[in-house]
């Protein structure tokens, strides 16, 4: 048996998780065996299937020579919630989303910052896996459907790394080319109404002849969403020409998403080195303040209009250093391999 191996409980959320999966593999991959376990405490979350915390665990274990073993549980839901029992059993409880008061409460927390949704697994492992749980449990995997209605539309990491090495096409125009695109949330409609506002402010600085906008709120294949067709965009996109038509933007808008989280436009638009003009945030990233990274403007669209005009005219390059800023932030804290070697380096905090 290999003297150094990492242990990763079956049950996971893909829509949320394959990106830490991806960054086992790279960071483990060569000296350690990586492996699903079946052994029952691994199969313990099975209780959480029905709970608030169905999409907030992903949990492993680092067994290496002449050390105690690591566990480590990663926490990507867009929630503000810690699962005490959890808390209390692991070294290193990691989480996506955490503010101070969270934090104040529950010191052993682990800022990890914005993540979003890649391919790790191929169709075929995913099924070995979903076998291996149904031999092991007599069970059903509870994300089956997730991974194929959800996650098989995701790209692999491999793919932002080739947008962002692609050379962004000459403009024939000096206006800068922006485009935005969000989903108007039928549960949210504080955050529906602020993006409005958003794509408002951008449907006006076009006409004023000051920006090339393209998007809008996304639409659905039967069309724009009822009561939304003025403010949606004209066409639908997949994902990779949504992504394209990012790393062309001269610049993105970044909101906090649901529930106030870190969203997965923030963590994209990072590792494809935009300049983000961004709201503000009450959320925690690793080593850094989110101002240092983004232009923050304030959350009143009132003044949004003026704001980015103002930036637009500022001939200090400010929105190039923010872009150069936001990829060497990703490289060295976001990216896959590098959330799990700061998780690995995290001394145990297990209380």
């Amino acid at each position: 048996m290999a003297v150094n191996q990492i242990k990763i409980s079956p049950y996971f959320h893909p829509w949320y998780y394959e990106y830490y999966l991806q960054g086992i593999h790279e960071f483990y991959g060569q000296d350690f065996t990586v492996q699903f376990c079946f052994e029952e405490r691994f199969l313990a979350f099975r209780e959480q299937f029905n709970t608030s915390y169905s999409k907030d665990f992903f949990y492993y274990e680092v067994h290496q020579q002449d050390r105690p073993v690591k566990k480590v549980l990663i926490s990507a839901d867009d929630m503000l919630q810690v699962n005490e029992a959890w808390y209390n059993e692991v070294d290193v409880y990691a989480k996506v989303n955490i503010n101070n008061d969270l934090l104040n409460r529950f010191p052993k927390l682990f800022p990890i910052g914005p993540n979003f949704g890649i391919r790790h697994l191929s169709r075929w492992k995913y099924y070995l896996l979903s076998w291996q749980i149904w031999r092991a449990t007599g069970s059903k995997n509870p994300y089956w459907s997730a991974f194929h209605n959800l996650s098989l539309k995701r790209l692999f990491f491999s793919d932002y790394r080739q947008l962002k090495a692609t050379p962004k096409p000459t403009l024939q125009t000096q206006k800068p080319f922006v485009f935005y695109l969000n989903y108007p949330w039928q549960k949210h409609k504080a955050l529906t109404q602020a993006r409005k506002e958003i794509i408002e402010v951008f449907q006006r600085m076009a006409a004023k002849q000051l920006i090339n906008f393209e998007g809008g709120f996304s639409r659905r294949r039967l069309g724009p969403f009822k009561g939304l067709e003025k403010w949606s965009a004209s066409r639908l996109y997949s994902l990779r020409q949504y992504l394209t038509k990012v790393h062309q933007s001269s610049f993105v808008f970044n909101t906090p998403a649901v529930h106030g989280c870190l969203g997965w436009k923030l963590g994209e638009y990072f590792a494809l080195g935009k300049a983000v003009i961004s709201t503000p945030y009450d959320r925690v990233i690793p080593a850094a303040m989110l101002e240092d990274l983004v232009i923050t403007v304030p959350a009143d669209n009132a003044f949004l209009q003026h704001e980015i005009e103002q930036i637009l005219e500022n001939t200090s390059g400010e929105l190039a250093q923010k872009a150069a800023k936001a990829q060497e932030y990703f490289e060295a804290y976001l990216a896959p391999k590098k959330v799990i070697e700061r998780i690995h380096l995290q001394k145990s905090g297990r209380v």
